[in-house]
């Protein structure tokens, strides 16, 4: 699958055309004193993660061999957030969440004929234990600004990485079952907002992200002996990501404000490569179909400045 390029150099150059046209006024409006603003917040998440494998790497034999899907995973955690302004319009954000599932399902398909026909394996898994966490660090510039208006755009990395389990769900599951799959999503981060301020204690932000990912699956099958242990067989390939989110901000009693966030993250891969490693030694390879991941997370915070 050919990874989308021309959405992140579309947006840069919007932006970068866009941002000549910033008000002087606005620029020299005030004196301009360095802050730094700090966002604490509790989040909920609810995810989703699927993956298939065909039967050889030319993608045939058959071409879908073997699905697994976690879905229906929510948990709780928290997530903090740093944005420094050194300079006037200039700003850098340093962001990490993480949660703990405290529910989710997950199901193990295999297949024997092209197009999911024949099925020969159907499992069904508890997956309500692992975790989610996501770290991103971006630098932004502020391209317009008024005084109800505000335009950014910025830049950076970002990393995603998630622990999902594969339990039993009723007696005729093996009770020793303790199967992980660690996935890692890294890479470029670009990304737009716009805030409106609606009246002096309430404002309303939105932003679209895009990123240019690697992805690295690792998983530990512990019930299969013919599999190494505890790296029983990786996924490695390339994807992109889109992220859109709202927010408003509300100003309650004096000067502490409310932050209410909805988030959404699509990522996905295009064809990429399993590696299957052997108790014997032996190395078999075979084609990642893709990888697909869906996630929505709701947070609600305090944020404050240190430096005024």
């Amino acid at each position: 699958m050919e990874i989308r390029h021309r959405l992140g150099k579309l947006l840069v150059a919007c932006c970068a055309y866009c941002g000549c046209f910033t008000s002087v006024a606005a620029q020299q409006a005030a004196p301009f004193k360095p802050a730094l603003r700090v966002n604490i917040a509790a989040t909920g998440v609810r995810n989703s993660l699927t993956w298939s494998v065909a039967g050889n790497s030319q993608g045939t034999a058959p071409n879908i061999m073997s699905e697994l899907q976690w879905y229906a995973q929510s948990g709780v955690g928290m997530k903090g957030s740093l944005t420094y302004l050194p300079l006037r319009r200039w700003f850098t954000t340093l962001s990490f969440s993480r949660a703990g599932y405290i529910s989710g399902h997950a199901t193990d398909n295999d297949y024997q004929e092209d197009d999911r026909q024949y099925p020969t394996y159907a499992g069904k898994f508890r997956a309500d234990r692992g975790r989610v966490q996501e770290l991103n660090t971006t630098v932004g510039f502020e391209l317009y600004a008024s005084g109800w208006l505000s335009w950014k755009i910025q830049a950076g990395y970002t990393e995603q990485r998630q622990l999902n389990y594969l339990l039993p769900a009723d007696a005729f599951t093996p009770q020793d079952l303790r199967s992980t799959y660690s996935s890692r999503w890294r890479g470029i981060l670009i990304n737009t907002a716009l805030q409106w301020r609606l009246s002096a204690n309430t404002s309303l932000r939105t932003a679209l992200a895009y990123s240019q990912l690697w992805y690295r699956g690792e998983a530990d099958w512990n019930l299969i002996p013919s599999f190494q242990h505890p790296l029983s067989f990786l996924h490695v390939a390339k994807g992109y990501a889109l992220q859109p989110a709202v927010a408003m901000e509300k100003r309650l009693y004096g000067n502490s404000p409310l932050c209410v966030e909805l988030a959404y993250a699509y990522r996905i891969t295009g064809h990429g490569a399993e590696q299957l490693y052997l108790r014997n030694g032996g190395l078999a390879v075979t084609r990642l179909n893709s990888v697909k991941s869906n996630a929505w997370s709701l947070c609600i915070g305090v944020p404050f400045n240190l430096l005024k």
